[in-house]
């Protein structure tokens, strides 16, 4: 039946059934069907002035619950954290089955897609980019202080389930690998690190994946503001692979999309543009004949005059 609804839905908004009364019967049958929407968008490399997601990025909802849950049934936050660490597992597994790495995991994705997780509730949406207009990228380069690289995203949302934590986990993970772009997230094979966090609220539960191929680790996590004209210390405690070569460094200005300083040659510091406001430093390395650029964490370039009055 959900293959067929699906069929059909293509066809009607592609013009080829064109009966009014036959498109309205489909849409009205396929609102009566739990249908699985994936949800993602990789994107790993920033070589553009602004890495953005797809607006038409699939979205994972799932209604297999068929049981109303009841207050006294609501999972605590330790039954939730046990899901969590199942969806690790089964992940890791279906790379390790395919010959892949595993996954190293990094809690401060997990404290990202936990914020999202509380945001999308919070103000009740469901989509990669938020109300704010910020992308998985930019949640984590304004929350992970040490992260360099790209990022991906997979979301889930379920109601009214009954499933014990392991069950849970892995239904996740079978229904993003039954999707190709979930799938490709899961198994892509520049991925070097993720964080996973399920959260519930009522009968609701939504589940986020934030994926990261991480370049490098900084040494110590960068301050959140910086004054103009600073020359700030800067060093890598890790890159992947090991040996990585940061070779420059360059200044976008999200705003105008515009580079503000660079690239310049890095040398273990960077100079903050002699400017105010968000700036998001970006990191080249060099790879077969060009630079591959990766996005790290955000600053923001206040005078020291202007913070003393806040």
């Amino acid at each position: 039946m959900l293959p067929l609804l699906v069929r059909l839905v293509i066809l009607m908004f592609t013009g080829r059934l064109l009966s009014s009364p036959f498109r309205s019967w489909v849409c009205r049958a396929a609102l009566l069907v739990a249908m699985v929407l994936p949800v993602l968008q990789l994107n790993l490399r920033d070589d553009s002035a602004t890495s953005r997601l797809s607006p038409h990025s699939p979205i994972l909802r799932s209604g297999l619950g068929s049981h109303a849950t009841s207050p006294s049934a609501r999972v605590s936050f330790d039954t939730l954290r046990a899901v969590s660490r199942h969806v690790v597992r089964r992940t890791n597994e279906v790379r390790q089955e395919r010959a892949l790495s595993p996954l190293k995991t990094d809690s401060a994705l997990a404290s990202v897609a936990c914020a999202h997780n509380a945001d999308m509730f919070r103000r009740d949406f469901f989509e990669h980019i938020n109300p704010d207009g910020e992308t998985p990228q930019d949640r984590v380069s304004k929350m992970h202080r040490r992260f360099v690289g790209g990022v991906g995203e997979n979301l889930y949302s379920q109601d009214r389930f009954r499933k014990k934590p392991r069950a849970l986990g892995e239904q996740m993970v079978n229904k993003w690998m039954d999707s190709p772009a979930h799938r490709k997230n899961i198994l892509n094979t520049s991925v070097t690190h993720f964080g996973v966090c399920v959260l519930q609220r009522g009968s609701a539960l939504h589940a986020t994946q934030v994926f990261g191929k991480v370049v490098g680790y900084l040494r110590s996590p960068l301050p959140r503001t910086v004054s103009p004209g600073a020359v700030l210390p800067v060093s890598f405690s890790q890159t992947f692979p090991p040996g990585t070569v940061i070779a420059r460094y360059d200044f976008l200005d999200p705003r105008t999309d515009r580079r503000l300083r660079g690239p310049t040659l890095f040398t273990d510091s960077l100079r903050i543009p002699d400017t105010t406001g968000t700036v998001r430093p970006r990191f080249h390395i060099l790879g077969t004949g060009e630079y591959d650029i990766y996005r790290g964490p955000d600053l923001i370039i206040r005078n020291v005059s202007d913070s003393s009055h806040h």
